[in-house]
């Protein structure tokens, strides 16, 4: 299986979240890693939170996007 970076998919993931009201972004020079950006006091409920909206956007990703 080849890897190929997908810059498309990581930003549709951040602005998804950012919808969601998570602060997130991208990095490296292809743009496909994703960063949280957590407020110093992020309490485990925020945390459940967090998991659960970007488990359900990561199933929407399309996968047409490349």
């Amino acid at each position: 299986m080849q890897r190929i970076p997908c810059a498309a998919r990581a930003t549709y993931v951040v602005e998804r979240m950012k919808a969601q009201g998570f602060l997130l972004s991208t990095d490296r020079t292809d743009h496909n890693v994703i960063k949280f950006k957590p407020p110093l006091v992020f309490p485990e409920s925020e945390a459940e939170r967090l998991c659960n909206n970007l488990e359900q956007i990561l199933q929407e990703v399309p996968l047409q996007l490349a």
